[in-house]
């Protein structure tokens, strides 16, 4: 019987007892004492207790003694109460302390008194241990909705106020980041303001205020804003890329390419061929640029921000090839024709491996697209396609917080969170039926989901929607476990769409494939875990239960660190959790973010 689903106190007052005669209080306080851990049909409560613990034998002693298991291995067991000398980051362990007082008491106390690593240890040491009696879906259920901020009518209208001011950034993920940190929205993220306005506000816009291309408010002769009815509703900041900036996002592409080329060629006295003839250039090849390359285009060309090339060349100008649009592009201009955009050219079938290459994004987070896009040096992540290269994928887990773990709710200012790529199209309409919308081709309002780990400072908010509440607590892994099996016949947006649905942000799912190298038993193992810290877990501490350390498979920020510094006491450290293959297999998968 695991914890999830079981209350961990029983009565026991009839347990051992014999059904006539009488006992003494002596033989009664013997027979009981074996059944304090022995929950109903004689299902032994499980423990561990890690191998390097001084007083293991002792207490796994007591615990047998009083009908209780200790499992030598922990990894894919749930259910199991993991007792610890120490706190040991992401994951959720109990002190010894637990086991004397359940026998002092003759039944188990209230567990949750005795987690490591919270105030909760103290009070066990000054009151009188409680009996445990509460069961985990009730509790799950409770504490969960008790985390969850509620907009107010105030709110509701406040959120509008400010679409109707901003009508051009009513898509903008900065914009709504930006209005959470309004005191009238204290308590809510960005995330969540979005959600709201397009799930339940957007209907009750009705108008908004005219402005200008630049986004300036159009007053009328009175000085008063001028109202515009939807029909006329203003286009938004992400207005579609023209067919000369897609020419010129090439054209710079090549170049830069190409002068790359010749410089390497120059340092290494020329890369020769079979015949032993100089390699020429082939513009024609798979370009790649380094971030920095989107730096300098967006401080020649600023009416795009870095995100938005960035993303162009990612989604279109790669699949398409640069250089064949430009060979288009002067092909239609010579012989009088209209270019078409490079993301209504016809490219060829996206495959489930080539649709999360897409869908992925970059391995870092960087500073909001307002602030602009700065890097202290020239290491920034190398996007050649190739072997694993430890510098390249370093500085791209370290120079970035979100990656290393030292985010604030400050620096989240226009990050990518929440997206939904082609799932979420920004049409201004919600999905129909529930049901998530797909089409064939991305389309100019889709966006990069980027598969990262959350940042430090989360909330319950962040990782569940309203469709979370919605399911009984003991039935999401079966969910899950449904999603995973289907998922195996659908693109990876299947996979954001079909969580969202049972109450999985983008931004949870992002960080479950972060932390599993998007492997289906590890999601499912890492959610499983996740789920069953949860009762004993703090909001303010939530960001432990979803760093998880100790199971072979799961990755962890520290983890990825300590891979890619490749020293050897960092390794030894490393595979005293992760086998080979799962080393192996991590070292791909930063890999494939390499290549973003």
């Amino acid at each position: 019987m695991s914890l999830d689903s079981a209350v961990l106190t029983k009565d026991v007052m009839s347990s051992g007892v014999p059904q006539s005669g009488v006992v003494s209080n002596h033989e009664l306080g013997t027979d009981r004492k074996k059944s304090i851990f022995v929950f109903d049909k004689d299902d032994p409560m499980k423990f561990y207790i890690a191998p390097d613990e001084a007083e293991r034998e002792t207490y796994k002693s007591k615990i047998v003694e009083c009908g209780g298991d200790v499992v030598d291995y922990l990894d894919n067991n749930t259910g199991v109460v993991w007792l610890s000398s120490v706190n040991r980051r992401g994951n959720i362990t109990f002190d010894f302390r637990f086991v004397d007082d359940s026998i002092e008491n003759l039944g188990p106390v209230d567990l949750t008194q005795y987690r490591n690593g919270s105030t909760s240890t103290e009070v066990a040491t000054t009151n009188e241990p409680q009996p445990l009696t509460i069961n985990f879906a009730d509790y799950f259920r409770r504490s969960g909705k008790r985390q969850k901020y509620t907009f107010s009518d105030e709110q509701d209208e406040y959120i509008l106020k400010h679409v109707r001011l901003n009508p051009r950034l009513r898509t903008s993920h900065s914009f709504f980041t930006d209005l959470a940190k309004h005191p009238a929205l204290k308590g809510h993220t960005g995330e969540s303001i979005r959600s709201r306005y397009r799930s339940r506000l957007e209907p009750k816009l009705n108008y908004v205020y005219k402005s200008a291309e630049d986004g300036t408010l159009i007053r009328d002769a009175r000085g008063k804003l001028v109202r515009e009815s939807l029909e006329n509703m203003p286009k938004t900041i992400r207005s579609r890329f023209t067919a000369v900036e897609d020419y010129i996002l090439c054209k710079k592409i090549v170049e830069h390419c190409r002068t790359k080329f010749n410089e390497d060629s120059n340092a290494n006295a020329g890369e020769r061929s079979g015949d032993g003839n100089r390699k020429d250039f082939d513009p024609y090849g798979d370009l790649t640029v380094p971030l920095p390359f989107f730096t300098s285009l967006t401080n020649e060309y600023p009416s795009r921000t870095f995100h938005s090339w960035r993303d162009r060349y990612r989604k279109f100008v790669r699949q398409y090839g640069a250089q064949r649009y430009i060979d288009y592009y002067n092909s239609c201009v010579r012989e009088g024709r209209e270019p078409e955009i490079i993301s209504n050219l016809p490219r060829s079938h996206t495959s489930y491996a080539s649709s999360m290459k897409n869908l992925i994004g970059s391995a870092y987070q960087n500073d909001s697209e307002n602030q602009g896009y700065h890097l202290e040096d020239d290491t920034a992540l190398d996007e050649e396609i190739g072997e694993v290269k430890s510098s390249n994928i370093d500085d791209a887990l370290q120079d970035k917080p979100s990656i290393a773990g030292k985010d604030t709710a400050e620096t989240q200012k226009g990050r990518n969170y929440g997206r939904r790529g082609k799932r979420e199209i920004n049409t201004g309409s919600p999905t129909t039926a529930g049901k998530p919308r797909f089409s064939s081709q991305p389309s100019e309002d889709d966006l990069v989901i980027d598969i990262c780990y959350v940042p430090s400072k989360v909330s319950y908010e962040d990782l569940f929607n309203d469709n979370f509440y919605k399911i009984q607590p003991e039935q999401v892994i079966s969910e899950v476990e449904k999603i995973l099996n289907e998922s195996q016949d659908h693109d990876l947006q299947y996979l954001f769409g079909a969580f969202s649905d049972i109450g999985i942000t983008d931004v949870f799912t992002a960080h479950i494939l972060m932390c599993t190298c998007a492997d289906i038993p590890r999601i499912l193992l890492f959610i499983n875990k996740f789920l069953n810290m949860l009762p004993y877990v703090k909001e303010d501490e939530i960001s432990n239960a979803l760093n998880i350390e100790g199971s072979n498979g799961l990755w962890t920020a520290e983890y990825d660190r300590l891979l890619l510094d490749g020293s050897d006491s960092g390794m030894k450290t490393i595979r005293q959790v992760h086998d080979e293959e799962s080393i192996y297999n991590r070292k791909k998968f930063l890999e494939k973010l390499s290549e973003l």
